[in-house]
Parts: structure tokens; C-alpha cells; sequence
């Protein structure tokens, strides 16, 4: 049986994160196999006239992938993927490891090439730029063992989080977003740190329920 809450996020993401209209085309991907979400998602989408496409990733085979490509491959790979990507109006990403450490065994020049020819032309210069996207993490074990909680206990929390009233959270931005335009320096202090620097004439942009999820932040 469908956690009601799973159903509740899917709607919200389509309907409020990325806005998803008829015939726009959005591509659903997973990194883990918890497909719950996904699923939902793309009922969600076909239930707005959206065209879903969907992709799941198995971190450790795309490890293996990522560890043996060299440069040239990694562009050769990145570039099926990155005509897609073109191709979306809307992009949501499920990440959903069960291990944080599944590529400690990918050395750092392979995962440097993966963000140069492969996350860096696909997600940072097109997917950021390009579609309505959101990207968020699961509720599973491998979270919950992180807490130090149980499972049940980090699901309660995860959608307690992320199912806030995004609207009020954004009415309430408002009063800071104003404040940083207007603001030239900017200092941060605790223990260790004493840096200061200038945000004068940098837009500020408050995000509530419209990019990673949970949301909440303002940043320049």
C-alpha cells in the first residue's frame, strides 16, 4: 500500500515544484531502487498532460562506468544525454543511496572527469539553466542510520519537512530578500571564522518549494 504522504509529495513536486503543464515533457530520474516515489511521479505528471520520461541509475554499476571512461568516453556518454536533457522542459531527480559511500572506490580523476564532461555540460550548464527542475533525497535506511534514528522516526521528520506551506514560508523570505538587495557588505562570524565581502548589485533569490527540496533558503 502507497504511503499517502509519497502521493502528496509527487503531487506537490509536479503541481508546485517544477509547475509541470500539458504537453510539456519532463524527465524523472532515480539514483538507488526505491521506485515508489518515482512511480507516483509519473501518474502525477500524466494526470497534469505531461509526458514523462523516466531513467534509474544503479550507483555501483554507474561507478564502474564513471571509473573505467576516459575522457573521450565520458563526452561520448554525457552527449545522448545531454541532447535529452535539451529536450525537457521540467527535470526531478530521486537520490536514493543506500550506501554514502558507494564510489570510494572511483578514484578522484575519474569522478573529475564525470563533472567536467559529463555533470557539468548536462546538470550546470543545461538542466540548471534550461527546465523547471527539483532535486531531492529519500527517506531509507541509509539516511536514517546517518540520524541515528530509527527508519519510521526519519520518514516522520522527511515529510514533515518537506511538506511544509512553501507559500508562507515565501511571504516570510520576502523582508530578507529585500534587506540582502539592498545590503553591500556582508560579515560571518563564529568560532574560527571572521570573513567579510561585498554582495552589492547581486540579485537575491528565495527559494521556497521551487528547486532542491526541502527548501528554504535565500542566496545571491
Amino acid at each position: 500500500m502507497e504511503d499517502p504522504r509519497i502521493r502528496k509529495l509527487a503531487r506537490f513536486l509536479i503541481r508546485g515544484a517544477v509547475e509541470l503543464k500539458a504537453g510539456e515533457k519532463i524527465l524523472i530520474e532515480l539514483h538507488g531502487s526505491e521506485t515508489g516515489l518515482m512511480k507516483a511521479l509519473v501518474q502525477e505528471a500524466y494526470a497534469v498532460g505531461g509526458k514523462p520520461f523516466i531513467h534509474i541509475f544503479d550507483y555501483a554499476v554507474e561507478g564502474a562506468l564513471v571509473q573505467g571512461a576516459d575522457a573521450e568516453h565520458m563526452e561520448e556518454i554525457a552527449a545522448y544525454e545531454l541532447q535529452r536533457m535539451k529536450d525537457m522542459d521540467a527535470y526531478i531527480d530521486i537520490r536514493a543511496t543506500t550506501n554514502i559511500s558507494m564510489w570510494h572506490n572511483v578514484s578522484d580523476e575519474a569522478q573529475r572527469r564525470y563533472r567536467q564532461y559529463y555533470w557539468g555540460p548536462i546538470h550546470l550548464s543545461e538542466r540548471c539553466n534550461h527546465t523547471k527542475w527539483s532535486v531531492l533525497r529519500y527517506p531509507n535506511d541509509a539516511m536514517a542510520q546517518l540520524a541515528g534514528v530509527s527508519t519510521e522516526e526519519y520518514e516522520d521528520f522527511y515529510f514533515k519537512a518537506c511538506l511544509v506551506d512553501y507559500e508562507k514560508m515565501g511571504r516570510a523570505m520576502e523582508h530578507l530578500e529585500a534587506l540582502m538587495d539592498k545590503t553591500d557588505r556582508v560579515r560571518i562570524v563564529s568560532p574560527g571564522t571572521d570573513i567579510s565581502f561585498s554582495i552589492k548589485g547581486i540579485p537575491s533569490y528565495g527559494m521556497h518549494g521551487n528547486r532542491n527540496i526541502p527548501d528554504g533558503e535565500i542566496y545571491t
